[in-house]
Order: C-alpha cells, then structure tokens, then sequence
C-alpha cells in the first residue's frame, strides 16, 4: 500500500513503510537529527529504522545530532560513496574509514570535540548480511 503524502514537508514513518525500496542497497538521511525524531507511536530512531527497513532498504545511514549542511557534511558524505563505488566497500566498511579520517583531520585541525561533533554524528543500521 502506497500511501499519499501530506505535503507537509515532513517524512513519517507509515509514509516510508509505503515505498518500494526492495533492492535498494543503501539510504542516506544525512540531514540533522534524522536517527532521532520526536517520541510518537512508530516515529523515532526505532520507527524510522523499521519502516525503511519493511520498505525494502538493506542499509540505512543516520545521524544522532546536529550537522552541518554546508560545512564538513558534503565532504564526508562524497568519501563515504568514494569508498563505496571506486574502493568496492560495503557501507559498514566505508563509514568506518570515512569516519576514522575525518574524525582525525578534524581533531587535528579544530579539536576532539568539533572531531566527533562533525564526523561523530553518523550511525549505521543494515538487516540480513552485514557483508551484502
């Protein structure tokens, strides 16, 4: 069942479970907070997970905090894909070493705490195989 989207500009989880997702390998919800949402029946971390996962998606990739959209957000997101398509890793793989490099070239040149603020953020969740 497809259902119709409000066009209220915000993404629910019943509208997820909707999709057809089936073979999609990974989802990317880089935006802020999109591991968390607020606690409502089949909304939040669990809900979001749940229903890409129902929809189809093999791997799901959030963020726990705020990030930023311009800043370090679309580097650290073209690395992971670099490392997906050109270094043939699975997602679990290529955030582990995105996240590694960032995390130091952050360190090194703004601190520990701009580190993981900016490249700390991302969680993974994948069903069946971790080596799909």
């Amino acid at each position: 069942t497809v259902y119709p989207a409000k066009e209220d500009g915000i993404m629910t989880a019943e509208e997820i479970t909707g999709l057809q997702l089936d073979g999609t390998w990974l989802v990317t919800l880089s935006a802020c907070d999109t591991g968390l949402g607020e606690i409502r029946s089949g909304e939040g971390v669990m809900g979001l997970r749940r229903a890409f996962m129902q929809a189809g998606a093999a791997y799901l990739l959030m963020t726990l905090w705020s990030i930023p959209d311009q800043e370090v957000t679309p580097e650290l997101m073209e690395d992971l894909y670099k490392e997906v398509i050109e270094g043939g890793k699975n997602p679990r793989e290529a955030l582990a070493t995105t996240q590694r490099k960032w995390l130091k070239t952050l360190r090194d040149d703004k601190g520990i705490h701009y580190a993981v603020k900016n490249a700390g953020a991302f969680i993974l969740s994948f069903q069946g195989k971790p080596e799909e």
